[in-house]
Formats: structure tokens, C-alpha cells, sequence
């Protein structure tokens, strides 16, 4: 009967050994398992990483649990010296044998298990209610701090030195690993994004003179993250032009990796302690950020309706729209991209440079050899109401991102082309 009625139920107590007198002994953490179907009793121990042990499966087999270990040694050899019955057969009585049983055990006694005094300091849920429901003890856990905190010292790796042949990627491994293994790649992303390729116009920041006009070709290679910079031969500058810098992997000011979204127009990076503006992209690359508008959110001309119709309330949508009618001279309904800009300036309204490239071919005229702006299709999509997440005062722009603002815009005023130049832009599209 008892075996059926507490068939696979366990109770499940936490021991600690404390053999921190002895030499190299320490304070070991325990489990033991009371099986209350046949009385039985299994004690484990609990692995601990860098402890220098080997995982044992088990510190005492399941079985039943006798107190007096002596006598139960001496159970099948008679002797005289036995505290236990002996029958006509000269054994010992295994019914004058004691067993552990449910009954001693509890949390914070000590028992003694074959020479070893355990301390019981928890139980899990289950025990706890039996005790509570079968004998209505209350259980609390005693706690034990086993491992002491220590600070370790951490290994420091070394930086790459930018002479040394090979990648980033393969002075770590050789660093890490006695025997170097070849760097992991992004496979899937490799045949996703083979060949494709952002290509933007930079202009380096420099106090110095000399390198006022100088441009230079940026591309971000979307298959593996890296980047290549190339200055343009210019006749005359009394700079060599061509390869400015190798394509391999940077690494931003504040140590991340350069990612695609850190790329858009008039976004500002940094290659190893050359500052960069982004003033101007090609068409592909618009329409690639614009087909992967998660990653590039000012890319989204969705996105950017709701920002600026958040902003465009108490009558600034009025005074936007006649604004728009002053520079539509010949009231045909388009205005030029300079003009468009002005209109919103005149509202106290300037765009980041890649959120106003992206109004711009929204609402383009749709004349390829025209540079205008359908003034009366955008003020019809600014009516749309915004979603009530993505106000001014509650949307934040996606990390690696950068949002508009009314602040003045640090590229200036965009060219005819798909871009914003620096400076006015003059001789650069």
C-alpha cells in the first residue's frame, strides 16, 4: 500500500558541508533525495563551475540509509561486540537495524551520514507542504553563502596594432586560442547582401585649409559590415588622390562596430580619428535604405509624415500652406526643393537632411528633368492624423538613427540632385 501511495514522490533537501577545518577543505553544497515510496535515500552533489572537482553522478547511492554504519558492516559476520539482536543463526536481526525515515530529517538539523555531519539547511516546495500537511512543521531556509565573492583579474586583450597583417578578428583568435581557428562569417547575410553596396559623398572635417575641398567616395558593404574610403584624383588640389583607406571593419568612437544603420545622409563617423560628414548618397543607395526602412527610419516617408504632422498643429499647417503659395510663383501647384526648404524654415521647421531628401522623393513632381515638389500632395498627406504613439513628445527615433529637429540643419540646403551638400554645395551633386 505504501508503495502505491507514494509512488514518485520525493522530498528534496539542501545539505552543506563544512570541512573548512581541515586542510584545503571548503564549504560543499548537497542534495538529498528521500524516496518516500520505499524509504530509500540518494545524497548528490551539486556541480560547481571551476570548483577542480570531477562531476560525480552520485556521493551515496540510493538505498536505504542506515545510521549506525559499524553495525551495518557487521550484519552478516556474528560477533560479540554488536549492539544489535542476534537470531539462533548467529546473524544480526535486520529488523533491530536502524533506517533513516522521513522523521529525521528537517531544516537546520544536523545528521550524520556515514562519518560526515551534514547540516540541512532548505527544502524545496513540495517538502515543505508534506511537512506542513503530515506533521504541521514550518520549514524556513537558513542562508548559506558557498562560493566567497572574488575579485578575479581580468585578462586584458591587447590591442590590434593596425601594421600587423590580418583582420581584428585574427589577433583575437590567436590571442584566445593556443591554436588559432579561422574567424566565423555571416553566411546568410553574405549571399543576401552580396554586391550591394552604399555609396555616399563625404567631406572630411579639418581645421586645416587645405582640406576644405576635399571630397571623398564612402561605401558601406552591406555582406559583411566593412567600409572603404576613396578620394577622387583632383587636378590641381596638389593632393594624390585614390585609395584613402583600406575596406575592413571599424569601429565607432565608442567601441561598437559600424552597422548599416549608422549610415544615412548627414550622419557624422569617424575613421580612426577622421571625421567624415555624409552630404550626399546615390540612387541606389536612397532606394535600398528606403526598401529597408526598419534600419534606416528616416528613410520612411510614413514615418516622417507622422513626425512633422504631430508638429504641424495650433494653425502651423495654415501658415505652412500660404508659406508654400509665396514661393509658387506661377501657382502651378510645384515648388522647388529651395523653395520647399524655405517654406518649412519659415514655419520654424528644419528637417534632418536624410528625412527631407526622403519628403522630396515622396512628392516629386514626378518629371525626371524637373527638381520641383508637389506642394498640394504633400499638404493633403500632412491632413492624415498621426498614430498617437509617434507624437514629438512621446516618439523617440530607433537606435542609430538620427531624428529631426527645428535645429538648424549643419549640412545646409540640398542640391538638385538626391543629396544635401555642405556649404552650399557648390561644384559637388
Amino acid at each position: 500500500g505504501k508503495f502505491l501511495r507514494h509512488d514518485r514522490q520525493v522530498l528534496r533537501f539542501y545539505l552543506a558541508w563544512d570541512d573548512r577545518t581541515s586542510m584545503y577543505g571548503e564549504l560543499r553544497p548537497f542534495i538529498l533525495h528521500y524516496y518516500l515510496a520505499d524509504d530509500e535515500v540518494e545524497i548528490l552533489e551539486v556541480k560547481r563551475a571551476n570548483s577542480g572537482r570531477d562531476p560525480f553522478p552520485a556521493f551515496l547511492k540510493k538505498g536505504k540509509l542506515a545510521k549506525d554504519i559499524e553495525t551495518l558492516v557487521r550484519t552478516d559476520a556474528p560477533t560479540t561486540h554488536t549492539t544489535q539482536l542476534i537470531d539462533r543463526s548467529g546473524k544480526v536481526d535486520p529488523d533491530s537495524l536502524h533506517y533513516f525515515s522521513e522523521t529525521d530529517f528537517a531544516v537546520g538539523k544536523e545528521v550524520h551520514i556515514q562519518g560526515i555531519t551534514f547540516l540541512i539547511h532548505g527544502c524545496d516546495a513540495y517538502t515543505r507542504d508534506y511537512y506542513m500537511r503530515v506533521y504541521g512543521l514550518e520549514f524556513e531556509d537558513i542562508p548559506i553563502q558557498f562560493d566567497h565573492t572574488v575579485v578575479r583579474p581580468q585578462v586584458e586583450i591587447p590591442p590590434h596594432y593596425q601594421g600587423h597583417p590580418g583582420t581584428e578578428e585574427d589577433s583575437l583568435g590567436s590571442f584566445l586560442y593556443l591554436t588559432p581557428k579561422v574567424p566565423k562569417k555571416n553566411h546568410a547575410r553574405m549571399m543576401e547582401y552580396d554586391q550591394k553596396v552604399f555609396r555616399f559623398m563625404g567631406r572630411l572635417v579639418s581645421d586645416a585649409v587645405e582640406d576644405g575641398d576635399r571630397v571623398f567616395v564612402i561605401k558601406y558593404h552591406l555582406a559583411d559590415d566593412t567600409v572603404s574610403v576613396f578620394e577622387p584624383p583632383a587636378r590641381n588640389s596638389g593632393i594624390v588622390g585614390g585609395k584613402f583607406l583600406e575596406r575592413s571593419r571599424l569601429r565607432k568612437p565608442d567601441g561598437g562596430w559600424y552597422l548599416q544603420s549608422d549610415f544615412f545622409v548627414g550622419a557624422q563617423v569617424v575613421f580612426y580619428t577622421h571625421k567624415f560628414i555624409l552630404y550626399q548618397a546615390d540612387e541606389y543607395t536612397l532606394a535600398l535604405m528606403e526598401e529597408e526602412r526598419h534600419l534606416h527610419p528616416m528613410s520612411d516617408a510614413d514615418y516622417v509624415m507622422q513626425q512633422l504632422g504631430a508638429s504641424l498643429r495650433d494653425g502651423k499647417k495654415e501658415e505652412l500652406a500660404a508659406k508654400l503659395s509665396e514661393v509658387d510663383s506661377d501657382s502651378s501647384g510645384f515648388v522647388s526643393y529651395d523653395a520647399f526648404q524655405r517654406a518649412l524654415k519659415g514655419v520654424s521647421l528644419e528637417l534632418q537632411d536624410q528625412a527631407l531628401i526622403t519628403l522630396m522623393r515622396k512628392f516629386h513632381s514626378g518629371d525626371a528633368n524637373s527638381h520641383t515638389v508637389n506642394a498640394a500632395e504633400f499638404l493633403a498627406a500632412c491632413d492624415e492624423r498621426p498614430h498617437p504613439r509617434t507624437t514629438l513628445s512621446t516618439m523617440q527615433a530607433p537606435a542609430g538613427s538620427m531624428a529631426w529637429s527645428v535645429s538648424h540643419s549643419p549640412l545646409g540646403h540640398p542640391t538638385q540632385s538626391w543629396g544635401v551638400a555642405v556649404d552650399g554645395g557648390a561644384g559637388h551633386k
